[in-house]
């Protein structure tokens, strides 16, 4: 398999499997707009480049990079990029900790003003607790573990344990990495403590807090800005050119391939459609980013949400199709429809309806000592560091101290306040995001179950153990460690359970009806099938 949604074909039919696949490229087209707005607003603070000549560019980059390389270019280019924004993150994370005082102080300055506090309270509608956390972040992460993006990663590795290891590494990384970023966090709350730049009319947003904290704390050291700067960037380019990648290759295997049945053994015409849908994909995402610059926070906020939103239903028709064998197509059709219905009238309804949250308070009454602080700094790295421009740094560490932000909420706007209602069903709206994922994973099955046990359930005679998760692991599952076992799909296509073998950099597929050898070329847009298929 090239796209992880072509489950749905074995196990349901062929309707389910495309509007998985319309689902997930709506939900990584928003998302991959939000990934170009949000980094070149901020840096659009800092630097001389317009808002629309960042998202433009970036967009541009990673749509070349993408089409020429595929999938190779991508992996060994999100591996570069991330090394430089673990290089960034500490080395700005480091330098913090030692001018803010220590991690004791910083410790104790987050803790005394709520920052560090964790609310156990049950309360759906409270924003953020340590259940919603829990729970629902929980099935706002699940997701990721089925999506094509993070699924094609999986796909280019050489074998099943080089996957699986690739999974054991990524879950202790990536929590490193989200505490590293709390972290940085903490620091820079402490840093400006009594002179927020917001109240103190250096920024405009609180994304743009962090881009002026890099100025104010290494803008003396040549290059570190600059550093910055591209761990902005490297982030913004992984996250695009593996979107639009994973874009592509649904497009290819789910639309286009078995539309055409010619293009199954045409390489080089597949090469061209994907280089020619890797520029539609990529110009799309440019699109809806400037669209998202130009209608503000609703847009932007309803981007944040969307993972939840799309990933929770997802993530229950997955297991509706492993883990329950009754379940048939009508019962997971309406099971979808009902999750994402569902998600998305309090999404939506929480962004038109509901008064953003208060946040924790900040002042800017001792922006006098800060001021008088970062003079003697300056003159002291004025000093020891006579080639930087005086200009940059007294420009960086300048406050005005009288004109207040209007507006603190994160990339916020100068639109009309949304209405507030309290009563009702209307209540719902307030739910807090985090549990969006939740809700639409369990509206679909519970649906999809009703549903598919009135409607007679399912008949799996003609759909393999492999398909169901709980009996892959059984000793009497009817196709494990069997070579040549066959079935005849729900598509009416014949199977066969064979063994890949891996020779010379070619994948072959040896069975008692059919042999398939081919190389995969380095644009190629993903790995081979794993079933051999009759033709």
């Amino acid at each position: 398999m090239k796209s992880v949604y072509e489950y749905f074909e074995h196990r349901f039919n062929w309707t389910l499997r495309r509007c998985a696949c319309l689902i997930f490229m709506i939900n990584m087209f928003l998302y991959m707009a939000l990934v170009l707005y949000a980094p070149a607003l901020a840096l659009s603070q800092v630097s001389a480049l317009p808002l629309w000549a960042s998202i433009v560019t970036t967009g541009l980059i990673c749509t070349i990079y993408t089409a020429i390389g595929g999938m190779k270019a991508v992996v060994w280019t999100d591996a570069f990029q991330m090394s430089v924004m673990l290089c960034g993150i500490m080395t700005i994370f480091i330098h913090g900790l030692v001018i803010s005082g220590g991690p004791t102080k910083i410790y104790q300055e987050n803790l005394a003003t709520g920052r560090l506090s964790v609310s156990f309270d049950p309360d759906p509608f409270q924003r953020q607790s340590f259940w919603s956390l829990l729970i629902g972040g929980f099935f706002t992460i699940l997701p990721f573990g089925m999506n094509q993006a993070t699924v094609q990663r999986y796909l280019s590795v050489r074998s099943k344990n080089a996957a699986q290891k690739v999974i054991a590494i990524q879950c202790p990384t990536t929590i490193f990495w989200w505490l590293l970023l709390i972290f940085t966090g903490a620091t820079m709350y402490t840093y400006y403590q009594g002179c927020d730049p917001g109240l103190s009319g250096r920024t405009e947003r609180k994304d743009q807090t962090m881009a002026l904290y890099v100025l104010d704390t290494v803008g003396y050291l040549q290059g570190l800005p600059g550093l910055f700067t591209a761990v902005v960037y490297s982030a913004t380019l992984s996250t695009v050119s593996s979107g639009v990648n994973s874009i592509v290759i649904v497009l290819m295997e789910d639309f286009i391939k078995p539309l055409s049945p010619s293009l199954a053994n045409a390489e080089r015409a597949v090469m061209r459609w994907s280089k020619g849908l890797s520029f539609l994909v990529g110009f799309l995402a440019i699109g809806m980013a400037l669209l998202a610059s130009v209608v503000g926070q609703g847009l932007t906020q309803f981007c944040m949400s969307i993972e939840g939103m799309c990933g929770g239903p997802l993530l229950g028709l997955f297991f509706c199709g492993m883990m329950l064998p009754f379940c048939n197509s009508k019962g997971a059709t309406v099971g979808i429809i009902a999750g994402l219905a569902m998600t998305f009238w309090i999404g939506i309804g929480s962004i038109v309806t509901t008064a953003p949250e208060p946040h924790l308070p900040l002042s800017a009454d001792k922006c006098d000592e800060m001021w008088m602080r970062n003079t003697t700094l300056l003159s002291n790295l004025t000093t020891a560091f006579p080639t930087t421009t005086p200009a940059l740094l007294s420009e960086a560490f300048s406050y005005s101290g009288t004109t207040p932000a209007p507006d603190l909420n994160i990339l916020s706007s100068t639109t009309a306040p949304p209405l507030s209602f309290s009563g009702g069903i209307s209540k719902m709206y307030k739910l807090s995001f985090q549990y969006y994922g939740f809700i639409g994973f369990w509206v679909t099955i519970i649906v999809a179950s009703i549903v598919s046990l009135v409607t007679g359930g399912e008949d799996t005679s003609r759909i393999p153990d492999r398909f169901f998760l709980y009996k892959v692991f059984s000793d009497h599952s009817k196709d494990v460690e069997e070579v040549g076992y066959e079935w005849t799909g729900k598509n009416n296509k014949t199977y066969h359970s064979l063994p890949m073998e891996e020779e010379n950099g070619a994948h072959s597929h040896k069975g008692t009806s059919k042999v398939t050898t081919f190389n995969l070329p380095e644009t190629s847009v993903g790995p081979s099938k794993v079933y051999a298929e009759d033709e």
